[in-house]
């Protein structure tokens, strides 16, 4: 239909929460013994125009960067496993009311305990800058600022913070950008990467039935045997409260166990 609301309007999705979650609790599983590399990059001062052009052209954007580093990664003998997710910048966009978007992205790093990094960062600057310049049609605009560091603990929470920011952030940069350019997607992962979560995701009515089991179970005996938080999910109905689901997060082993279940691992 020609009325449907353009995607991307109110940020990441549901699924593609979902989805970068899933990313990060299977790296460490995956691949325990391989550090990870979390990456930021930060665009420059731009003109409002070339801000605008950026947003638009933010698809390619990522899907060059992400190319870029699966490359390098391959050279490295590396697992061409990458995701990433965008925001708009908070502190730029508050000080200056100028929407600038922002990419966090994981990726595997050398196993070893320290130095031997995968990707060089000034490397990825010159490539980044030559990129931004291309997709604005300019000569030369201000250098793209890069910057890596090692991920420590879970994968997942170095991404999550990026995916919880409000939508009132991204109705304030659409008052710069405009709503015809914003972004439609806000997470990305290489193919190798979404293929590799695809494979360990369970769907469907037998899954639906033993987390229900673990659900009745837990609820009603020792939720803290089996979950490392669980919550109820309530909506007011006819003036009280009405459980319409749950939210939680398996114990490790308990996860190990359910997905051995699904023959999932």
């Amino acid at each position: 239909s020609t009325n449907r609301p353009k995607r991307g309007l109110k940020g990441i999705t549901g699924y593609g929460q979902n989805m970068v979650k899933s990313f990060g609790a299977l790296v460490r599983r995956q691949y325990p013994n391989h550090r990870v590399t979390f990456g930021t990059l930060t665009l420059p001062t731009l003109d409002i125009e070339q801000r605008r052009q950026i947003v638009e052209r933010w698809s390619d954007f990522v899907r060059e960067s992400l190319r870029w580093l699966s490359r390098r990664l391959a050279s490295k003998g590396l697992p061409q496993v990458v995701c990433s997710v965008t925001e708009v910048q908070p502190r730029r966009l508050q000080r200056s009311g100028e929407g600038y978007l922002h990419l966090h992205l994981v990726w595997l790093n050398i196993p070893a305990k320290s130095g031997s990094w995968a990707v060089d960062v000034s490397d990825w600057n010159a490539f980044s800058h030559r990129l931004l310049c291309r997709l604005l049609g300019a000569e030369d605009v201000g250098r793209v600022n890069t910057d890596v560091k090692p991920v420590t603990g879970e994968v997942t929470r170095y991404l999550a913070k990026y995916m919880s920011k409000g939508r009132q952030q991204l109705a304030e940069a659409m008052e710069d950008w405009g709503e015809a350019v914003s972004p439609s997607t806000w997470w990305n992962m290489t193919k190798p990467a979404r293929d590799w979560v695809k494979a360990h995701t369970a769907s469907g009515a037998v899954v639906g039935e033993l987390l229900d089991t673990l659900l009745q179970w837990g609820w009603g005996n020792n939720p803290g045997a089996l979950f490392a938080f669980l919550r109820q999910i309530e909506l007011e109905y006819d003036g009280r409260l009405v459980n319409v689901g749950w939210r939680g997060r398996l114990h490790p082993e308990v996860y190990e166990d359910l997905t051995g279940l699904l023959e999932c691992d």
